[in-house]
């Protein structure tokens, strides 16, 4: 986790959406959300974490970022067999983390 909370130090956080006291926790709840959903999905043999890390990882920090400043909704457009659907779960296992909700299986 000490890797992407370095990424995330420049990240501000609004407290438009959250109740939190200040924006560390606020990035250590939703890196812990990350983390969870991560290492569920890395129980399944055919998920590549390598893979995950060197092409959707940077994709997942910046709209779970996004999310903490306040975006309620992001687009993303990119080819086929990026990974559109990892990082959609991932993203939604993250959030369902973050804010107390029970994790689906994946």
């Amino acid at each position: 986790m000490t890797e992407l909370k370095n990424i995330t130090d420049n990240i501000p956080v609004s407290r438009k959406y959250d109740a939190r006291a200040d924006r560390d926790s606020c990035i250590e709840a939703m890196l812990a959300g990350y983390e969870s959903a991560v290492n569920k999905l890395s129980e399944n043999s055919s998920f590549s974490v390598d893979r995950f890390k060197s092409t959707q990882q940077a994709i997942v920090l910046d709209i779970l970022s996004s999310y903490l400043n306040g975006t309620e909704s992001y687009i993303l457009e990119a080819p086929t067999g990026v990974g559109k659907s990892i990082i959609g779960l991932v993203i939604e296992m993250s959030l369902q983390n973050y804010h107390g909700y029970k994790t689906l299986q994946p």
